[in-house]
């Protein structure tokens, strides 16, 4: 489901409170208002993003063993410290890792080695667009959502998919102009540096410029931040 497509069934729909109790859920676009039954509410989409998250770090830890592995053989038996570390989201909290983490991104599904990255890929790209679903149309727009959206960029950008963090960076501009938050908010100036990077690399010079303009004085002047 597109920004836009969220935003008019959002619009178009009273809220809804969920019954579901299912920690995973297959992403379905939606043409009307859902069944409450095959929604889920936040206490259990809480669970939904934990399961997530473990699963993309024992991917990552199982990419890292394996790394490691390779590394040794071909050194001769020989101890390798190569591989992807582990998805962790207290490395993103730095603004200072902003650059190298969107500049690593491009490359990172060839360079995770075939199929198997992939498929996890697609599996939590699918249960992120339905845990986003599903704040969607409860009309959830708090903490717990921002939490979202900055997970999920995060791993569209671990595994190489500027298009669904553009998505979730478009989203996250939106809660965090929304939502009260506590102050200082780390990752509003972790996702600013993340746009800035992403604007860059994508030659949108005058959009950078605006964001520049807009922001970095707030910045070091606001502890707003």
């Amino acid at each position: 489901m597109s920004w836009s497509e969220k935003l008019e069934l959002a619009r178009s729909t009273k809220r809804i409170i969920g019954t579901s109790n299912d920690i995973e859920k297959p992403y379905l676009r939606l043409t009307n208002a859902p069944d409450p039954a095959t929604v889920r509410p936040e206490h259990v989409l809480h669970l939904t993003l934990k399961h997530l998250l473990q699963v993309a770090s024992k991917e990552e830890e199982k990419e890292r063993a394996a790394a490691a592995a390779a590394a040794a053989a071909a050194a001769g038996g020989a101890a390798g410290g190569g591989g992807t570390p582990p998805y962790n989201p207290s490395k993103y909290s730095s603004s200072s890792s902003a650059a190298g983490a969107a500049g690593a991104a491009g490359g990172a599904v060839a360079a995770g080695g075939g199929g198997e990255r992939q498929r996890i890929w697609l599996y939590l790209d699918e249960q992120f667009r339905s845990l986003r679903q599903d704040l969607t149309v409860q009309h959830i727009q708090n903490i717990f959502s921002c939490k979202v959206y900055e997970h999920n960029a995060r791993l569209a950008l671990q595994f190489g998919d500027l298009g669904q963090f553009n998505q979730c960076q478009a989203q996250l501009k939106y809660l965090y102009a929304k939502v009260p938050l506590p102050i200082p908010h780390t990752p509003k100036v972790e996702f600013l540096c993340y746009r800035l990077v992403y604007l860059a690399l994508q030659g949108m010079r005058l959009e950078l410029l605006r964001l520049y303009r807009q922001f970095i004085p707030l910045f070091f002047l606001s502890s707003s931040f």
